[in-house]
């Protein structure tokens, strides 16, 4: 019967509550956010061990913009 945000990430029960490393707040599923929840995957040394649930769009890869390379003709 645990809250579910829209983001989709849910940590494990033993880790709800983990405290932030930075500010030294806890991290609960309630308040989660979806940037605490990437920083915590990505920084904590257990990382995607502490969820139970990530969603499936974490993993998806990113869209990344291609510059445009504009030559210069020699006249």
């Amino acid at each position: 019967m645990g809250v579910e945000k829209h983001h989709g990430f849910v940590l494990k029960g033993k880790y709800n509550g983990i405290k932030s490393s930075v500010t030294g707040r806890p991290y609960r599923n309630g308040d989660l956010t979806e940037k605490q929840a990437t920083e915590l995957i990505e920084k904590h040394p257990h990382g995607r061990d502490l969820f139970a649930s990530i969603p499936a769009s974490y993993d998806a890869p990113k869209k990344v913009e291609k510059k445009k390379v504009v030559k210069k003709s020699k006249k």
